[in-house]
């Protein structure tokens, strides 16, 4: 950007460090006609010369070895405090003096390179006349605006194009190697599983059932009792009726022994009923994990090894060891005729016979790669361990649920759930957190 009327005349051209960086070499430049001016003397401010030196240490190699070679050129070519000539119309001056200015009064740092930039200016102007900024930096263009100092920015055409360097090339070789590597790789997540999506986060409300009363328990053997009753048919009333009463028919003798058969089983209902109910407010404190592990990456991962541990605070199971609800009593069946009895033992097919004995039916079924656990280990808390064998790209699979149950629902709280996955095939392990949000 020029300023108008930047034509006649010698300009002094203060250059900031990025200008000597990113840009051709500064003696290689036409000045003149870049500015559009009959003459220029290009200023380096001794803030300029330290900011120079620093970058010759630069990690970056291209900016390092840019800042030795300037470094070289300004050596060979200025003096202190005087104006060397670089070409026609185009000198360069080298400061050694330090601005002196009134720092606050100006509202300028002396600690700020662009402000110090900005400050040598201010104090070479009545010695030197017209002065400009040579610039691409926001900042210090907008303090060389504030302050009434004309800036420039260098042309695109100007910019340097640096080739990377042997180790920069290599660098950048082994980046994308290692990114195709990466991007090959198994990936891995755990999620725990909703009716919704797989989610990392789940919410339970626990709610307690109503208590039992024995109003309620005299109420449900009621019913229990009329849904029993048992009353035999009336007698035959003609001949051929009686005769077939043997096969159709029910004597009231079978019918007595049922009824007491209902009896005792009604007298162990109470018993019974209690049980279901406490049974039942157990489950009411009980909350069912179901994890599902997901293949995200682009190849199948081998040999997955799940870990799982959850804080204390609740009893943790599995299905095999999942408690129980109570068996009912047995409950008694109606009396049946003779020919009841018969009809019976036609219902019953060879594939009833044999349905205990599974391997008659059926080969072996049993995949390679089905997911082994739940494995619980009590701890201070609990570990759980899953082993998944195989688990293709794109894919993923339900691993069996583990059962957390509180001892009350008054102590239910929230929690998470730490996890680490090792695969063997995944050089890193993987961890995250599963969140248990409960509503009691």
């Amino acid at each position: 950007m020029k300023e108008p009327g930047m034509r006649s005349g010698v300009w002094f051209c203060y250059i900031d460090t990025n200008a000597f960086l990113h840009y051709q070499m500064f003696a290689e430049i036409e000045w003149c006609e870049e500015l559009d001016v009959d003459s220029v003397v290009l200023v380096v401010c001794p803030a300029v010369v330290r900011e120079l030196d620093k970058k010759k240490l630069d990690p970056d190699s291209r900016i390092r070895e840019q800042a030795r070679r300037v470094i070289s050129k300004l050596s060979r070519i200025g003096k202190p405090n005087e104006q060397c000539e670089i070409k026609s119309h185009v000198q360069l001056l080298l400061l050694s003096r330090e601005p002196k200015i009134d720092w606050g009064l100006e509202g300028l740092s002396p600690d700020i390179l662009d402000d110090r930039i900005i400050a040598s200016i201010l104090t070479e102007k009545d010695a030197q006349g017209f002065g400009l900024v040579i610039t691409g930096d926001l900042g210090l263009r907008l303090k060389a605006q504030a302050k009434g100092i004309p800036w420039h920015t260098l042309s695109d055409n100007l910019l340097l194009s640096i080739a990377k360097s042997h180790l920069e090339l290599e660098n950048d070789r082994l980046k994308e190697r290692l990114s195709r590597l990466e991007n090959r790789l198994p990936e891995l997540k755990l999620f725990l599983q909703s009716d919704a999506n797989n989610e990392t986060m789940a919410r339970f409300t626990l709610k307690k059932p109503p208590p039992l009363t024995q109003s309620d328990i005299e109420t449900e053997i009621s019913q229990i009792r009329k849904q029993c009753a048992f009353v035999p048919s009336a007698g035959p009333s003609d001949a051929a009726a009686f005769f077939l009463k043997g096969y159709f028919g029910i004597s009231q003798a079978d019918a007595d022994v049922y009824n007491k058969e209902v009896e005792a089983y009604l007298a162990q209902m109470p018993e019974y009923l209690k049980k279901k109910w406490a049974y039942e407010e157990l489950l009411s404190r009980l909350i069912k994990l179901s994890f599902v592990l997901a293949n995200e990456g682009n190849e199948p991962a081998d040999d997955i090894d799940i870990f799982l541990y959850f804080p204390d605070g609740f009893k943790l199971y599995g299905k095999d060891g999942f408690p129980k609800g109570p068996a009912p009593p047995e409950k008694p069946s109606p009396p049946k005729s003779m020919i009841e009895k018969f009809q019976d033992i036609g219902k019953y097919s060879i594939s009833d016979l044999i349905r205990p004995f599974p391997s008659l039916m059926a080969g072996n079924n049993l995949r390679r790669d089905t997911p082994k656990g739940p494995f619980i280990k009590k701890t201070n808390s609990y570990e759980v361990k899953y082993s998944v064998p195989k688990l293709k790209h794109g894919m993923e699979t339900d691993l069996d649920p583990v059962y957390a149950i509180f001892p009350s629902i008054d102590d239910a709280r929230s929690f998470h759930i730490s996890y680490s996955i090792i695969a063997g095939n995944v050089p890193d392990e993987i961890k995250g957190e599963l969140h248990i949000i409960l509503n009691a």
